[in-house]
């Protein structure tokens, strides 16, 4: 077992908190939406982002390090959110898709910083699969911003 250095762990925790995060967003996007599709699609993305999550707990457990199972804040669409917010829009679908976009683009920033520092090989094969992953969901998600824009 190989320690990882600190910088490291904390790139590990800065994964698995957008990890975390997009996984509740798309829960709770999957929640509030009427629409089946967007439904199931939020749902598999969440399914990922949780399966992502597991990998990356998997690995710093294998280094010997202990990350937070949790995320450090709380998505802005919780199933159940009390404030509303996805129901402020005349179109929740807008807001929904919005915050899973917001999501993946933060996510994005995270898994483009990690791939620049010096990893270990496995450590960078897995960032690696995972932002292929996140970058598809991150260009489906954009696609489906666009389309349901409202007219100008």
């Amino acid at each position: 077992m190989v320690a990882l250095p600190s910088d490291l762990l904390g790139t590990l925790s800065r994964l698995l908190e957008a990890c975390q995060d997009r996984e509740q967003t798309y829960r709770g996007a999957a929640a509030q939406t009427r629409h089946a599709d967007l439904q199931a699609l939020f749902r598999a993305y969440a399914e990922q982002r949780a399966r992502d999550a597991a990998e990356l707990l998997g690995e710093a457990r294998r280094s010997g390090a202990a990350l937070a199972g949790t995320p450090a804040r709380m998505a802005a669409l919780a199933p159940g959110d009390p404030e509303g917010k996805a129901a402020e829009n005349d179109a929740p679908e807008n807001a929904l898709i919005a915050a899973c976009a917001q999501g993946e683009e933060a996510a994005k920033e995270a898994f483009e910083a990690a791939l620049k520092e010096d990893l270990p090989l496995p450590l960078a094969a897995l960032i690696q699969r995972q932002f292929a992953s996140s970058k598809e969901a991150h260009l489906r998600v954009r696609e489906l911003k666009a389309a349901v824009r409202p007219p100008a």
